[in-house]
């Protein structure tokens, strides 16, 4: 009997909802030009991943006024590394509730919800 390797299948479903979001990502309409307009925007608005190891997750800004700042309430949960409307977060391995916060230069801001569960 095959026995599996459950942090392979851990990394393969991680990657699988990286993907996920860059392909999402990739659909959306930046609106026309280099510039953003409308209500300042991220995504994923929220989402779910395993506590037990690290895990990447890519978050995007889109509307309001660049440049923007990406920032994080818990840092002992995470960190995140932001390039223009681009973040990724990188999860502590531990569980707890973190936001990811993104503002612009025009001092508006929101927040996604990061679910570190067990």
């Amino acid at each position: 009997m095959m026995k599996l390797d459950r942090s392979a299948v851990s990394v393969s479903a991680i990657t699988v909802v990286i993907i996920g979001f860059l392909a999402v990502a990739g659909c959306e309409s930046s609106g026309g030009g280099g510039s953003s307009s409308g209500s300042l925007a991220i995504s994923p608005t929220s989402v779910s991943i395993g506590a037990l190891v690290s895990t990447n997750v890519i978050f995007t800004a889109s509307g309001g006024t660049p440049p923007y700042n990406w920032d994080v309430d818990d840092p002992a949960l995470g960190s995140v590394a932001g390039a223009d409307d681009t973040a990724i977060y990188t999860s502590a391995a531990a569980s707890g509730q973190n936001f990811v916060t993104l503002s612009d230069a025009a001092s508006n801001s929101v927040a996604a919800t990061v679910d570190q569960i067990l």
